[in-house]
């Protein structure tokens, strides 16, 4: 019984040891991939593995974003190859047809009755003159009608705004009213100070009519006239109450 105690031992002593020197070398292995490989991370390393360690794991998920602008960039490159490739083959479809009516219409210049049948269907002077007539007044037709559809499409407007009970003119805003009542008020106000002017001015005017002796008297300011000279057109009672308007408002 003791004999096997101390087998159990043994084997159980050989066995911590091993694990133990495993333990040691999954350290060691475990220190060197915690360490990074350093360098800088950039995109032209991505193909090389010593550049990269599992610890540089967040390093290497954001060099990799940066390739979404690439590929986002090349999948929009491959659609517009793909459209210049579509329109290629259309303009290639178009052109083996085109050059396949002119093989045949090279050919067919040696027809007599081809050549027959392309003189005919010129038309003659008189022909031309209708044709572009009529290509003059189906211009003016055109722009008829889009002249028709737009007062078409202004009164099926003017008809919803109507059937839904919209109005047509906007109000203006209390802004505005308050606004045009001010200067209202401001150009009577003016005005009523222009007419109390006038009338103070004509309060200080001597308006009476002048007596005969008034009449004879003349005005130094007056210019006088030669016998030899133009006579005046203004008549007495014109001049002298012009005069006396003028005393009264120089006094003034």
């Amino acid at each position: 019984m003791q004999k096997e105690c101390v087998l159990l031992v043994e084997l159980m002593h050989s066995e911590l040891e091993r694990l133990r020197a495993r333990a040691g070398v999954v350290a060691k292995k475990r220190e060197m991939l915690s360490k990074s490989a350093g360098g800088s991370h950039r995109k032209e390393d991505l193909g090389s593995p010593d550049k990269w360690a599992p610890c540089d794991a967040v390093q290497f998920g954001a060099v990799m974003r940066q390739f979404e602008q690439d590929i986002s960039e090349l999948k929009a490159s491959t659609e517009k190859q793909n459209e210049d490739i579509r329109a290629l083959n259309l303009k290639i479809l178009a052109a083996g047809t085109r050059r396949e009516e002119i093989a045949r219409f090279n050919k067919a210049k040696s027809d007599n009755e081809f050549l027959k049948m392309l003189k005919s269907r010129t038309l003659g002077p008189e022909h031309l003159e209708n044709q572009t007539q009529l290509r003059r007044n189906i211009r003016t037709m055109r722009t008829k009608v889009e002249q028709l559809e737009d007062q078409l499409r202004a009164h099926k407007k003017r008809l919803s705004e109507v059937n839904s009970g919209r109005p047509t003119l906007r109000p203006p805003s209390l802004d505005t009213i308050h606004r045009t009542y001010r200067n209202i008020d401001i150009a009577l106000q003016q005005q009523g100070d222009e007419v109390a002017q006038l009338n103070a001015r004509l309060h200080k005017l001597d308006l009476n009519v002048p007596t005969r002796n008034s009449l004879t008297a003349r005005d130094p300011r007056l210019p006088s006239f030669s016998p030899h000279s133009r006579p005046s057109i203004i008549t007495p009672d014109v001049a002298v109450t012009t005069a006396a308007a003028l005393n009264a408002e120089r006094s003034a």
